[in-house]
């Protein structure tokens, strides 16, 4: 973020004047400066930049003012500062070579390896070799259990949903994908951490999806509390996952061209955030026009077709 100026603001009145006086490029909004989200709302439809909430609560506690108002990054405080700094310039540098692939969010990132999946079977075998992985990289814990069921959470949602089989998912059913699609694994790792990403090249979620379905969890939740007898509904329970139990976790989005979610861990597997972040990178329609135009259809920097 070197090399930029930086205006600060008291009132949502000075950001306003800000925001229509200066050349803005992207906004940062503390939930303490406005008077409720919709306000949060309006100016992002008046000055169409990139914006994002600081927040001191847990996000969890105001959800449905989030889903209400879509706002797709929001950052409970204390906010770590390389996570933040990594989403701002993601933000001030939106395109698919740079918001897609894992070696994008591991600094000093070493052996990425890429694992392709086009038969539901194939997920176990997968998660297999991402196990054996972590281990050749010299990464050791007691919670590969844990790993393990985020990682299939992620793989099978890519394998199923993504390709319109949410019913045979449901049954449980086996499925192969047609022969032009596949769900990319990606697991890379540097000295500290190691992360892993899944690709379903279809770009059919949104990030009013993702909220919708999180949403659905934290409102599960909280009713199981007062019922513990209430049956759970699956629905949005593994994206809601995702985010509650990665120490980092990215859904990153090009309309129509991928979806790729990524997580990634230190070397503790510690989540070491108070709060669960919400981190939805979503292409804007420009950087889309762009990626088609050169024909890339994994819109993944790097990846082998």
């Amino acid at each position: 973020m070197s090399g930029r100026s930086c205006f600060t603001a008291g009132t949502l009145a000075d950001a306003d004047s800000m925001l229509s006086n200066n050349k803005i490029t992207l906004a940062i909004l503390d939930e303490n400066l406005l008077p409720n989200l919709k306000e949060f709302s309006q100016l992002k439809k008046r000055f169409p930049i990139p914006m994002l909430l600081t927040t001191d609560r847990n996000i969890d506690e105001f959800f449905e003012n989030i889903e209400e108002e879509k706002l797709n990054i929001v950052f409970s405080k204390p906010i770590k500062a390389d996570e933040f700094r990594m989403v701002l310039e993601k933000l001030e540098n939106p395109s698919c070579e740079t918001w897609f692939g894992i070696e994008n969010y591991l600094e000093n990132s070493r052996d990425c390896q890429t694992y392709y999946i086009r038969r539901s079977n194939e997920i176990a075998k997968t998660i297999e070799k991402l196990t054996n992985r972590l281990e050749e990289l010299g990464f050791h814990t007691d919670m590969v259990t844990f790993l393990q069921t985020i990682w299939s959470e992620i793989i099978t949602n890519g394998v199923y949903h993504s390709g319109g089989f949410t019913k045979e998912k449901e049954d449980g059913r086996h499925i192969i994908l047609p022969d032009n699609r596949k769900i990319v694994v990606q697991c890379a790792a540097n000295d500290t951490k190691f992360g892993i990403s899944v690709s379903d090249g279809e770009g059919k979620l949104t990030g009013e999806k993702i909220l919708k379905a999180i949403y659905g969890a934290i409102r599960q939740e909280r009713e199981v509390m007062r019922n513990p007898n209430m049956m759970l509904s699956p629905n949005g329970r593994g994206l809601d996952m995702i985010r509650r139990l990665s120490a980092e976790y990215y859904f990153v989005i090009a309309p129509g061209i991928n979806t790729e979610i990524i997580t990634i861990y230190d070397k503790n597997y510690e989540k070491d955030d108070t709060y669960s972040n919400l981190k939805i990178f979503e292409l804007p329609e420009s950087a889309c026009r762009d990626n088609r135009t050169q024909g890339d259809r994994s819109a993944s920097s790097g990846l082998p077709h």
